[in-house]
């Protein structure tokens, strides 16, 4: 571990002076011997640089495909569901639309009929009221007749009955006698003959 740090030092060492570039012959020197001295190693921490750069492009290009092959499958499914989904959607908003012109028919039809039968019931008891009608004018005239002539019969007979009390009426005298002779056989006062 403390190699590879000293290791790293090194090149961060090389590198900054890599980077500033030789400006003299002594600098070139330095140079030169830094190459023999540092180089293999340098040279080996690139390729292995190179080496975890290609496998990281390699598995970053992996992953995306990996990523893009669920994505599509996903996008696939969803579709998938989606239409599957509009479907059914469809087929429910024309079942209901199916049911509420059949219900709607059905309502129609019905509303119809009843009205058929009412105006038919109603006429029917047109027809009753009026001849119940004529028939009550008819009972209620006949009726009359009969009450007129019925009163007209009691008031003959009750002139008859009064011209008999008339006719037949006792006087006064005959009747104190008729009560007075009463009055006597209640009290037993009078004895009657006896009848053969």
């Amino acid at each position: 571990m403390a190699n590879k740090k000293s290791t790293l030092a090194e090149m961060a060492i090389l590198h900054s002076v890599e980077s500033s570039g030789p400006t003299t012959p002594d600098d070139r020197k330095m140079e030169q011997i830094r190459d023999i001295l540092f180089g293999g190693l340098s040279r080996e921490y690139d390729r292995r640089f190179q080496e975890i750069g290609e496998r990281l492009t390699h598995e970053v290009a992996r992953i995306e495909g990996d990523v893009e092959r669920r994505l599509s499958a996903m996008d696939s499914r969803l579709d998938s569901l989606a239409e599957r989904l509009q479907s059914q959607l469809r087929q429910e908003c024309h079942a209901r639309t199916a049911a509420l012109d059949d219900l709607d028919s059905r309502i129609s039809q019905a509303m119809r009929t009843q009205r058929g039968e009412l105006s038919v019931a109603i006429e029917s008891l047109e027809k009753d009221l009026a001849r119940t009608d004529s028939r009550s004018h008819e009972s209620i005239a006949s009726l009359g007749a009969e009450i007129a002539a019925a009163l007209q019969t009691l008031r003959e007979s009750l002139a008859r009955e009064r011209d008999q009390i008339h006719q037949g009426k006792l006087s006064r005298h005959d009747m104190a006698d008729l009560m007075s002779e009463l009055s006597m056989r209640l009290r037993g006062a009078l004895d009657l003959p006896e009848v053969d």
